[in-house]
């Protein structure tokens, strides 16, 4: 069969073979899933004949097309082959499916013809990987590879492939320009390993915009950039928890050129920048290796690799993976037991151990949010989540917040200011009724205290400081720091003073009657917390460095060095008890007698964001990044360690005795959990 092709007068005669091929090089690609996952293109007759019976297929009641000795669906995109059979089990044939997909020759050239993506009709779609395909021999290689996790204590639960077309265009846009003006040799793709803690890793690989270095920490070990690492032992400590399993993102990343860190750090991002590395021939920044929260080789280090241009890198696996060690294996915890409280509630007691050791248990209230604040109200330990707020997590009593939150603050009564992402400022009273306290704040808000039941201050992002009043809703004074502000704390005792801390480095103390400085110190650092004793005689400031200053009487009295940043500091409950706990980035809980006595240390996986003591001043509540809610109970194990001293009483005024921890029972105190 032929037919004419008309060129001006003349007419050529062109055979069918001609006319077919010159009709697939214009038609969409039909390609069958081969067993390593792999697609492998139709012959070109079948392709054809696939792609007519697909744009008929609305008219057509008929989805399906004979290939071979089996069927295409074009519908469902499925080829089914029965296989060879016998005699003896000719009415029982088994059926091959295999995944058909097909892709136009647009697609191919906007890079979203991967090799191994299936087919996909919205723009993106996150599809499985099947165990024995060459992609999940490639994650398993990874992530049970050298410097990887142990295969005898971690399973993998799933892996899915991101199909997200318009991220994976932009990445390949960036690829070929990288390609144009690098090379092939200088191009350095990876495949590296991303974990986002407290943030769901849907929210990154449905999203257009994948990465945003806008969204990765200030003051990171290389400023503000996506980190990537390469090692899944390092990776893990910054996975994202979800119904008891973890989650990892597996990321192509265009390395280029690499500006080579070593252990030097550049926190500022002096160097570490998009125009620093742009104007000197680089691409990205490698350092390390670092251990998880930590800088120096170490325990499950890894080597970091950062870019500061989102479009050089593409979410490509999420892997989904759990423990598969008996909980009795990884815990030396008993189980707890329940004891009944005098006034006839149910509480949960902890387990008496032998040991002066402790090892903190982590409780999970939050699967994928940090926890903002943590309160105990009376008997009653409270929380706010960025999305909801736990009044009573023995009872579990829950609202859902309307918009979330990304800061939060309990007063001594149980008000909570919660600051939305939405920027606005809204106040729950102790019966869930929601109170707005402003329409919008002007700016973004990095820090919430209270000053008794009717004070609120905010710190923003614009370095202004405002003071509300919670009954009238309205604005006292407004202070404008001297940068960012970071931290604040209203002292007690009914002083009108509020410490301000800022990304400056400056402390300032602010009159909160005047709204005017009355003192300002110089620090150098990041001021992450502030903290007032319960007498307000001492002053405790955490900073970017890792250090924490104790303040008294206007003078340092005191400084703590953590290894990282400070994130919450809290003082005992009694005044007489100069103790306090300071949470760092790198989940340490540090307990410290400000005097200058012992120092007490507990361990944790995720970064403690916020703690408070009881009333009683025996258990620490803190919350973590994570969604993690650590609870640390104090008791000696014999009454004979405690040495309580007992304060004379002065002539007149019949003051009652007090318990104070000396600095040997705080070295020698024993720490339980209770859960």
């Amino acid at each position: 069969m032929g037919g004419r092709l008309g060129l001006g007068r003349q007419e050529e005669q062109v055979d069918g073979s001609t006319i077919q091929n010159i009709a697939y090089q214009y038609a969409p690609n039909w390609e069958w899933q081969g067993d390593d996952g792999i697609y492998v293109p139709y012959e070109s007759s079948v392709a054809l004949k696939l792609e007519k019976a697909h744009s008929k297929m609305k008219e057509n009641s008929v989805d399906r097309v004979a290939v071979g000795p089996g069927t295409v669906d074009v519908r469902a995109m499925v080829q089914e082959t029965p296989a060879p059979a016998d005699g003896a089990n000719a009415l029982s044939v088994p059926v091959a499916r295999r995944k058909v997909r097909r892709k136009t020759r647009e697609e191919a050239k906007r890079g979203l013809a991967e090799p191994s993506w299936i087919h996909q009709e919205e723009e993106v779609i996150i599809a499985e990987v099947e165990a024995e395909h060459a992609e999940a021999e490639l994650v398993r290689k990874n992530f049970f590879g050298e410097g990887g996790l142990d295969s005898q204590q971690w399973g993998i639960v799933s892996i899915q492939r991101v199909q997200n077309q318009p991220l994976r265009e932009a990445y390949c846009i960036e690829k070929q320009l990288m390609l144009r003006e690098r090379g092939d040799e200088q191009l350095n793709e990876q495949l590296l390993l991303h974990g986002t803690r407290s943030s769901d890793p849907q929210s990154i690989i449905e999203d257009r915009d994948g990465f945003m270095v806008e969204k990765g920490a200030e003051r990171a070990f290389y400023g503000q950039g996506c980190y990537f690492a390469e090692l899944a032992q390092y990776a893990h400590h910054y996975s994202y928890g979800a119904q008891g399993s973890h989650q990892l993102l597996f990321v192509d990343v265009l390395c280029g050129i690499v500006y080579e860190m070593g252990e030097e750090l550049d926190r500022a991002g002096t160097k570490c920048n998009r125009a620093w590395l742009r104007s000197n021939g680089y691409d990205s920044v490698c350092g390390g290796p670092h251990q998880p929260n930590q800088k120096g080789p170490g325990a499950n280090h890894s080597r970091l690799h950062v870019v500061y241009r989102a479009n050089q890198t593409y979410p490509r696996f999420l892997v989904t993976y759990k423990s598969i060690v008996p909980r009795a294996l990884l815990s030396a915890r008993a189980p707890c037991r329940k004891r009944t409280s005098t006034s006839g509630r149910t509480s949960l007691a902890p387990p008496k151990a032998p040991s002066m050791r402790f090892t903190p248990a982590d409780v999970k209230v939050s699967h994928h949010e940090q926890i903002l604040a943590v309160a105990w109200l009376e008997d009653q330990l409270c929380l706010a989540t960025v999305s909801a707020v736990l009044w009573d997590c023995s009872a579990g009593i829950r609202l859902e917040l309307p918009h979330a939150a990304q800061r939060a603050a309990w007063s001594a009564s149980g008000q909570l200011a919660l600051a939305q992402k939405n920027r606005r400022l809204l106040l729950l009273d102790a019966f869930c009724e929601q109170i707005p306290i402003a329409s919008e704040h002007p700016s973004l808000i990095q820090s919430l205290c209270w000053c008794g039941e009717d004070l609120l201050a905010t710190g923003s992002k614009d370095s202004k400081v405002r003071i509300f009043t919670a009954e009238s809703k309205e604005k006292l004074h407004e202070y404008t720091h001297s940068s960012p502000v970071l931290s604040m704390a209203f002292a007690p005792c009914g002083r009108p003073t509020l410490a301000v801390g800022g990304s400056d480095g400056k402390l300032c103390l602010l009159s909160t009657n005047s709204g005017t400085p009355e003192r300002i110190v110089e620090l150098g650092n990041w001021l992450t917390a502030l903290a007032w004793s319960a007498n307000g005689e001492r002053l405790a400031a955490g900073c970017d460095d890792g250090k924490v200053h104790i303040f008294r009487s206007g003078a340092e009295e005191r400084a703590i060095a953590h290894e990282e940043r400070v994130c919450s500091l809290t003082f005992h409950p009694d005044p007489g008890v100069p103790i306090v706990a300071a949470g760092a980035v790198n989940g340490k809980i540090r307990l410290v007698n400000t005097t200058g006595g012992a120092e007490t240390v507990a361990r944790g996986e995720e970064v403690a964001t916020s703690a408070t003591w009881n009333a009683a001043g025996d258990a620490l509540a803190v919350g973590c990044e994570g969604g993690t809610l650590r609870i640390l109970f104090f008791k000696s194990e014999e009454k004979a360690k405690r040495e309580v001293i007992k304060k004379e009483r002065e002539v007149g005024q019949g003051c009652e005795a007090k318990l104070r921890w000396s600095d040997e029972l705080l070295s020698r105190e024993h720490l339980q959990v209770m859960i």
